[in-house]
């Protein structure tokens, strides 16, 4: 899979992100971002047991919908996150804050894969 760069200015860069008071110049893309809906979900790397039960029945509910999960691959909430939109059958995408040539945390790598996937 190639990776790709989405310039502010392109039709497919992201409204949402556009449209905010201090937008990134640029976004280095793995895979499609698609078009659907999106709804972020962010929370604690050292989430309760309800806490990551609700998070992944909310992410799966969503995602069963036909809305995208989006989060940040990090542990605990973006996790559960992830594995419930995946586990619907839906579309996950991961905002990571290090290139796209690292996974990190490295705990996360096969669900990266799943998520490209």
């Amino acid at each position: 899979m190639q990776i790709s760069k989405l310039l502010s200015q392109d039709s497919n860069f992201p409204d949402s992100l556009r449209n905010i008071p201090l937008p990134p110049k640029q976004l280095y893309v793995l895979g499609n971002i698609g078009t659907q809906d999106k709804i972020a979900i962010v929370g604690t790397r050292s989430p309760t047991a309800y806490g990551k039960q609700v998070t992944y029945d909310f992410a799966f509910d969503l995602a069963k919908a036909g809305i995208t999960v989006v989060s940040g691959l990090a542990n605990g909430l973006d996790t559960d996150a992830h594995r419930g939109a995946l586990d619907a059958g839906g579309h996950t995408i991961a905002v990571m804050g290090c290139g796209l040539d690292q996974i990190y945390p490295r705990s996360n790598r096969n669900l990266a894969i799943k998520i490209l996937e």
